[in-house]
């Protein structure tokens, strides 16, 4: 397919979409971790039925958005609050879609099996899923295991795009999020 007007509006557009929805998407999973808007946290251990896994994502989180902090411009501290926040946010949803992209292109280019093409009919899921027999809890959860394996595999050869030591690694799209997201990114 040429990379003409007409497919660079349509791949604008998709990126435009999907930016927009991780945004929506990662400022609920920020307010679920009592991170506000304005920038502000409030104290996680007030936070009630967090698992360990979101917990630990909470800390890394709140220790990114400090470092912004400290890096926003200005003597404004509420400005530069918020600036930290909507960096925050930014990065998130940066590294997440890039990461789906980069999963999209490895199966168009047939270096891993579909994954992400077909969501949770993808070949690659059904055969995890078959292995796993429910170990990882819901299909939901159990896709997530999924894409997450996907990340480790090519983060070897990746490491600056898939390492899930980064703070960015302890958010997942939301089962709604990551459906708008698959549908977005493989439409023709």
């Amino acid at each position: 397919m040429p990379f003409d007007t007409q497919t660079r509006n349509l791949l604008a557009t998709m990126v435009g979409n999907a930016r927009e929805a991780l945004r929506q998407d990662v400022v609920a999973h920020l307010r679920a971790l009592a991170i506000q808007q304005n920038g502000l946290v409030l104290d996680l251990e007030r936070v009630s039925g967090l698992t360990e896994t979101a917990r630990a994502a909470g800390e890394e989180f709140r220790a990114l958005l400090d470092h912004f902090y400290a890096a926003a411009p200005g003597s404004a501290e509420a400005a530069r609050r918020r600036d930290a926040y909507d960096r925050l946010v930014r990065e998130i949803g940066f590294t997440t879609l890039n990461r789906l992209l980069a999963i999209r292109m490895a199966e168009e280019r047939r270096l891993i099996l579909i994954s992400l093409g077909e969501g949770h009919l993808s070949v690659g899921f059904r055969m995890f899923d078959r292995v796993a027999d429910g170990a990882f809890g819901s299909r939901s959860e159990t896709y997530r295991a999924y894409v997450e394996t996907l990340y480790d595999e090519l983060g070897t050869d990746l490491p600056s795009l898939f390492d899930r030591s980064n703070p960015e690694s302890g958010y997942f799209p939301s089962d709604q999020c990551l459906e708008r997201l698959l549908e977005l990114i493989n439409a023709p």
